[in-house]
């Protein structure tokens, strides 16, 4: 019984429900997320051409850096504290699913807080890398797509992506 549940335990969330989840919090963190991430960036690009008078290019290429920064920091920071404080995320709680240490009894309970942040800092990686070249962005997607959106589908027993094994936590439905 790896991970202490049984394989195909039925309380484990499935892929569709995980997946939409994720667009309801994604819409929720991602939209004033970009709004603050444009502000700040804006800000900061600005404070350089004012002082020193940098390039067009480079300042282009600075407010993605800022941008993808804020982003990344304000999505870990969501995540963390949605999952510290209450199990799960607005998204999760619309779906009437929670996050759960693997292993646990799979009774509502706080995770702790070092394992929700790498579990977010894992998930968010993604938005690191938002001011890359194209093709670096297309491979970045494609490795998040492969190990940590798409991993839970055929993951036995715990359904689990990346950011799950890292964090040593499952998805559950709630009874």
């Amino acid at each position: 019984m790896p991970g202490g549940r049984p394989p195909g335990d039925p309380r484990l969330a499935d892929w569709g429900s995980r997946a939409l989840a994720r667009l309801i919090d994604g819409v929720i963190v991602l939209v004033p997320g970009s709004i603050v991430a444009v502000i700040i960036g804006a800000a900061w690009v600005g404070g350089q051409v004012v002082m020193s008078d940098i390039a067009f290019s480079s300042g282009e290429r600075n407010f993605g850096i800022v941008f993808s920064i804020v982003v990344y920091l304000l999505s870990v920071a969501f995540d963390t504290v949605c999952l510290r404080r209450w199990g799960r995320t607005p998204g999760k709680a619309a779906l009437k699913l929670r996050v759960a240490v693997v292993g646990g009894t799979g009774r509502p309970g706080e995770v702790p807080v070092a394992q929700v942040l790498v579990r977010a800092a894992v998930y968010n990686l993604v938005n690191l890398f938002v001011w890359t070249h194209v093709g670096v962005q297309s491979l970045l997607f494609l490795l998040f797509l492969v190990f940590v959106a798409l991993w839970p589908l055929w993951d036995t027993p715990n359904r689990q992506g990346l950011h799950d094994k890292i964090g040593r936590t499952v998805v559950l439905r709630d009874r």
